[in-house]
């Protein structure tokens, strides 16, 4: 039966600024984990022939019914056994999302829905302004392998121009797409703590690919790890040409043991603005660049450590335009066919640390330190929770203190503030790189974070 508990709480936090008509929610709450749908859409009961509320029935409900909808799902493992395509009504195939609703797990490692390579999982299809949040859940073997290379997209999740998703706590494990193994987005895309896994994109984006005009993405505390494409193995942006530009923003994420055969693993493409910050990029793989920027796209990387990928460091298409800028990063210790650490233009606002410059044009900055391609840093270590993966700066680091504090991010990786003293030598500066000294002052790279 639903249930309007939650009610207060959509009107007031998630829906503050819509029409009273809209806050008139429904809870649906899924009781069995098989994969049937429900008896009538629109009578307000969330019920299959076997009298159950099962993930796909719910989703038919919050469809049939106005209002910003709550189902809220089980423990276990929800396998899809529906096969189907071609239709919006979530009948077969993927969970289509056609009206505003939230989505609560009972943890990533707890609540489980596994699209069992029948289709993508949930899409928000295109006609629709819909907001969807989702909790709690890992989302794994969603694939879509139907039409064209660029038309499958999205294994997990496809986000339509117009419609919004907020990510909490999610992880994309094991999905596959032709653009975006795991989530092809067009509309508005946020993100805390989600983790992106063995998504596989057999085009652009192996995790992410963000596309159309003037989409919007924001990730905070995000993993992206063993993804793969041909291009953008991470992830991909490229904004409509002639429309408004995308802007995409990552603070806190970790980007590790990617791989490309093509081009970038972060490929910044036309018309996106993109920023970095306080982020770890280590230990990926392609031919030409970690982070790849062509087509008037701009690159802010802040705060960050780009160190040992089998990828170059640092790729920019045009050279005679300012369009990478850093302050407070590390390039160092890459290698790639079109440059060491970077290819072509790059322009320093200053405290970087820059190891062979080889193939480089940079505009550097009177605060730069030109060292070499080992800036005394612990090999890649786990953090204190499962999305972050770091490289500590050593005793003796010229990273340590190394930074410039007019541009030094607010906290670090990991949420320590910046800056601090972390020589002692009386004096506060801001740490070069993704990670300022915490309570153990000095890592020795053996430390159990």
């Amino acid at each position: 039966m639903p249930q309007l508990s939650l009610q207060s709480f959509l009107c007031f936090i998630i829906l503050i600024g819509v029409s009273m008509s809209q806050c008139l929610a429904d809870t649906f709450q899924v009781n069995v984990l098989n994969d049937d749908i429900d008896e009538s859409p629109g009578d307000g009961l969330c019920l299959s022939s076997m009298n159950v509320c099962t993930l796909r029935a719910a989703v038919m409900e919050a469809n049939a019914l106005p209002g910003f909808d709550v189902i809220e799902l089980p423990a276990g493992e929800i396998i899809f056994t529906l096969a189907g395509e071609g239709e919006e009504a979530a009948l077969t195939g993927d969970l289509d999302l056609t009206e505003s609703v939230l989505l609560q797990g009972q943890g990533a490692g707890v609540t489980i829905i596994n699209g069992n390579q029948l289709d993508r999982i949930f899409e928000l299809p295109s006609g629709f302004n819909v907001q969807a949040s989702l909790s709690n859940m890992t989302l794994t073997h969603g694939l879509v392998s139907t039409g064209n290379i660029n038309s499958r997209q999205g294994g997990a999740l496809r986000i339509s121009a117009n419609s919004e998703v907020t990510l909490q706590s999610v992880h994309f494990i094991g999905n596959t797409a032709g653009y975006g193994g795991a989530v092809y987005n067009e509309g508005k895309l946020s993100g805390d703590q989600v983790q992106w896994q063995h998504n596989e994109g057999l085009g652009r984006g192996g995790a992410l690919n963000n596309t159309g005009d003037g989409f919007e993405v924001v990730l905070t505390d995000c993993l992206f790890a063993h993804n793969s494409a041909s291009s953008g193995g991470a992830l991909i942006n490229s904004a409509d040409l002639g429309g408004d530009r995308g802007q995409v923003s990552l603070d806190r994420c970790t980007i590790v043991f990617n791989q490309s055969t093509n081009t970038g693993i972060v490929l910044n493409d036309t018309q996106t603005d993109m920023t970095i910050s306080n982020a770890t990029i280590s230990n990926n793989q392609t031919s030409d660049g970690v982070l790849f920027n062509d087509g008037g796209a701009i690159f802010h990387i802040l705060n960050s450590t780009i160190i040992n990928n089998l990828a170059g460091g640092i790729v920019e298409v045009h050279h005679t335009d300012q369009l990478i800028f850093m302050s407070n990063s590390i390039l160092a210790g890459n290698q790639g066919s079109l440059g060491v650490n970077c290819n072509l233009r790059l322009t320093s606002e200053g405290g970087n640390y820059f190891g062979d410059l080889t193939g480089c044009d940079p505009t550097l900055h009177v605060s730069d330190i030109l060292g070499d391609d080992n800036p005394n840093m612990s090999p890649l270590l786990p953090g204190p929770n499962s999305w972050h993966l770091l490289h500590w700066p050593l005793a003796g680091s010229l990273l340590i203190d190394g930074g410039l504090d007019a541009n030094c991010q607010a906290v670090d990786l990991l949420t320590h503030n910046r800056p601090k003293d972390s020589d002692f030598d009386g004096v506060t500066r801001c740490t070069i790189g993704a990670t300022e000294q915490s309570e153990v002052i000095f890592k020795s790279g053996q430390e159990n974070l």
